[in-house]
């Protein structure tokens, strides 16, 4: 059994050395006590004789309540305690250690628990950083590209036709540099516009999804030329779009086939190709047709 009692502070005797404790951290917790005229955490103390006392648990209490009793030896002369009976001693010394390790696990949970949302907020600004930068790099390839566009396409007679003093040949190319740029100023350009204003908007598409959809919008602007491009060139461009070696090397078989004299190099044709027939080409199946598609057009040689 214990006691709750008023125990005269200079009757109690520590266990612990003074000296394991700041001076400080006593100095505020007895300004506290005197505010209060009384140590309010009661001390858990073991009856030693008649008239003294041993401190069991509480000893930053006691010395801050001790020095409160020094600066006033006349007011802070007493302290609450539970007075233990020495049967008691080790139940209250076992329960005293079961508190202090649930406390030690929950200061544990919630450091753990501080620790990962610093971690996350790092994430999430790294995240920030990548994307801002990534957006950026974006934008600029595409801005180049319309500018260089527009420049070229704006030195073009809107009205021109082959009769006008420039020869076949060259007004195709400036008529099919005029569609590219049309294309991009009227679909990919505004399209990017719209994607960067939707992102402030909704909280439905990440960051992620737009840089992809980003990267996509800018290799469907500069897509290879099958007519005039290299193997290391196809293999690239294929490769971005998770095409496997063996895959990359089928398409390049089909189109240098295609490519043959004698033939023509198509859609329509390359398609046969991976089918079953005549023209098949080994593994150049349907999947490595429409990864081919994504990144590749047949323009004028």
């Amino acid at each position: 059994m214990f006691n709750f009692l008023r125990v005269e502070i200079d009757s109690i005797i520590p266990s612990e050395d003074r000296s394991n404790y700041s001076e400080n951290d006593l100095e505020l917790l007895a300004e506290e006590i005197m505010k209060c005229d009384s140590l309010l955490k009661p001390l858990i103390l073991k009856k030693i004789s008649f008239d003294s006392y041993q401190v069991i648990e509480g000893h930053l209490e006691y010395f801050s309540a001790l020095k409160a009793f020094e600066k006033d030896e006349r007011k802070y002369t007493e302290v609450n305690a539970f007075v233990l009976e020495d049967s008691d001693e080790q139940n209250a010394t076992n329960q005293l250690q079961i508190i202090e390790l649930l406390k030690d696990k929950r200061t544990d949970t919630e450091k753990k628990s501080v620790e990962e949302e610093e971690a996350e907020e790092t994430a999430k600004k790294r995240l920030e950083a990548v994307f801002d930068r990534k957006f950026d790099e974006l934008s600029r390839t595409l801005s180049s590209k319309i500018e260089r566009l527009n420049v070229t396409a704006n030195q073009v007679t809107p009205n021109v036709t082959p009769n006008d003093g420039i020869n076949e040949i060259t007004y195709n190319l400036l008529e099919e540099i005029k569609k590219l740029n049309e294309k991009i100023t009227t679909k990919s350009f505004k399209f990017l516009l719209q994607e960067e204003v939707t992102l402030k908007s909704s909280e439905e598409k990440t960051k992620k999804d737009l840089i992809k959809t980003l990267q996509e919008a800018l290799d469907e602007l500069v897509k290879i030329n099958l007519l005039s491009t290299n193997e290391k060139e196809l293999s690239e461009a294929l490769e971005k779009v998770r095409a496997t070696k063996p895959q990359q090397k089928a398409a390049w078989n089909a189109v240098l086939y295609w490519r043959e004299s004698g033939r023509q190099l198509t859609w329509e044709n390359l398609k046969k190709s991976s089918g079953s027939g005549a023209d098949t080409i080994s593994g150049f199946g349907p999947g490595t047709y429409e990864k081919l598609n994504k990144i590749a057009e047949i323009g004028s040689n």
